[in-house]
């Protein structure tokens, strides 16, 4: 079985409160009843017993009427008691006293059985002697009761204690108190064990130091405590388990359920539930769930460490649920504590029964394991992508950021760099971006140059052509020129019949030319004729012409 850890806050002064009280309770009671009772029985040194089961009690107080049968029980003469007692009040009124069938019924039991705890029964009390027994006078009738212990004290008919009760206290009709330092007080009331105390009627301790106040009360394990009757119920509270608290009519502490606590109208911790709380009207720890705490009326734990907080909640789940993983979208695979749960879950609620509260008041978390508050997510959706939805409110494929002013664009930073290769879907940065048209304007440089380069050798080679051929063409066309003045100024003679010779020369922007030439004139004068041949460069040209002179 698992260490029961202490409760604390409201718990543990409910813990230290019934403790106190406790104590309290035996030591007030005592003292009060002391008053009205001598402090012991008068030594007497001999006793004298009978065989009989019942107890016969004569000089005018009652007398129990049993029949062949051990098991019947007679309350008649009870009552007879009651009127004969009444007669005796002094002031003539009548004594309002009327038993429950139930007060009567364990009366009568108690007295048939009063030998039973110590094998003995007692006849004509007012007549017998012994240690410890003691007869007590009570207004103006006369009570008989049976005091057996050293110290012991007793008031009531057919109260009683046992001869090893050392000091016990036994006040009431069929009270006993048959152990050691026990007190019983009430009709029926019944301290079985050491230092138990029962007050109320048919109140009972039964468990060494254990404490049952108030009607049908059932204290039975060690240390267990129970406090609160309902006269409408069976029972009253009741604590079974060892250590054990129950307080408020019809609370409960189950077996096995030790150092449990039941405080509320009909609060409740099952059977097999140590170091159970259940605190509130209704509050309830099913069986089996140790060290479950219900806190508030109708508050529900079915889990071991489970936690049910305010009215209605409850709580279901238990340890070793993985969380969700938002990531995976599904249950997280991590094993770690911050992810999965090692004691059974806190309600504050009851989802299937539509009960759902707020927290509030709560400070924003730093650890894996606190909780975070609506500051913190607000906060992280100022820093969360979303995805943008459609009419019906679906996400889609597409995003859209949205920063202090939604007017404009939003800048993307420590963006990581992504593939830039064929079919890559990924985003890419400003340095990516960079580094590319980098490179892009390098290769076009390169080329440029490379082309310029290129088309200057080209141009300059056809340029120096053309310009060569320019330079051969304006040369030519100078020699030309001086070609032009050499043979213009050949000079033939026309005189008829003649045959001359002629040679020129000229000269153009640098470039000279020669010509020569030969000119036939006709007898009759009217037919003449040249030839003539010039140069320029190393080049020659020829040139005739005819002129036939028509009248």
């Amino acid at each position: 079985m698992k260490e029961i850890q202490p409760q604390r806050g409201a718990v543990g002064c409910v813990l230290v409160s019934y403790f106190w009280l406790k104590r309290f309770l035996g030591i007030a009671i005592a003292a009060l009843l002391s008053t009205i009772l001598p402090a012991e029985g008068q030594p007497i040194e001999h006793v004298t017993l009978s065989e009989h089961n019942g107890v016969p009690i004569v000089d005018g107080a009652f007398e129990l009427q049993q029949s062949s049968n051990s098991g019947d029980r007679d309350c008649r003469n009870m009552n007879e008691v009651i009127n004969r007692l009444s007669r005796e009040v002094g002031d003539g009124r009548v004594l309002p006293l009327e038993l429950e069938e139930k007060y009567c019924e364990t009366i009568v039991e108690r007295l048939h059985n009063l030998g039973d705890s110590n094998g003995i029964s007692l006849q004509a009390l007012n007549m017998i002697e012994g240690t410890g027994v003691h007869k007590g006078n009570s207004g103006k009738f006369k009570v008989y009761s049976v005091g057996l212990g050293h110290y012991s004290g007793v008031l009531g008919v057919g109260a009683a204690t046992a001869v090893n009760a050392f000091g016990a206290q036994a006040y009431g009709f069929g009270a006993r108190a048959m152990a050691p330092a026990t007190i019983a007080v009430g009709i029926g009331a019944d301290a079985q064990n050491m230092g138990a105390v029962a007050v109320g009627g048919i109140a009972s301790a039964k468990g060494k130091n254990s404490l049952a106040l108030g009607p049908q009360t059932l204290a039975y394990s060690d240390g267990s405590v129970a406090i609160g009757g309902d006269p409408d119920s069976e029972f009253g509270a009741r604590a079974l388990a060892t250590n054990s608290l129950s307080m408020g009519a019809k609370s409960y502490t189950g077996e096995n359920s030790e150092a449990a606590i039941a405080v509320g109208l009909g609060a409740q911790v099952r059977d097999g539930s140590p170091g159970g709380v259940a605190l509130g009207w209704g509050a309830f720890v099913a069986e089996g769930a140790e060290g479950g705490l219900a806190l508030g009326r109708n508050s529900h734990v079915d889990v071991n460490q489970g936690v049910a907080l305010g009215v209605g909640s409850r709580v279901n789940t238990p340890a070793g649920v993985a969380g969700y993983d938002p990531r995976s979208n599904d249950e997280t695979k991590n094993t770690n504590s911050a992810w999965k749960s090692r004691y059974g879950a806190v309600s504050v609620g009851d989802a299937e029964r539509d009960i759902t509260r707020q927290i509030t008041g709560v400070a924003a978390g730093t650890q894996n394991t606190d909780a975070v508050n609506v500051a913190q997510l607000q906060a992280l959706r100022d820093a969360t992508v979303l995805y943008n939805r459609d009419e019906d409110g679906n996400k889609t494929n597409k995003i859209a950021l949205q920063g202090g002013d939604p007017s404009q664009p939003v800048a993307l930073d420590n963006l990581a760099d992504g593939n830039v290769t064929e079919g890559s879907k990924q985003a890419v940065n400003g340095g990516q971006l960079y580094d590319f048209m980098q490179v892009q304007t390098d290769y076009t440089k390169e080329q440029t140059r490379r082309v310029l380069k290129d088309a200057k050798g080209y141009t300059d080679k056809k340029f120096n052509a053309l310009s060569y051929e320019i330079d051969g063409a304006r040369k030519e066309a100078r020699q030309g020129a001086a070609i032009g003045l050499a043979v213009s100024n050949l000079r033939y003679d026309d005189t008829p019949g003649s045959l001359s010779l002629a040679f020129g020369t000229g000269m153009w922007r640098h470039q000279y030319g020669f010509a020569v030439g030969a000119g036939f004139m006709s007898v009759d004068g009217k037919v003449s004729a040249n030839v003539s041949a010039a140069t320029a460069g190393g080049h020659w040209g020829v040139g005739a012409g005819v002129s036939v002179t028509l009248n």
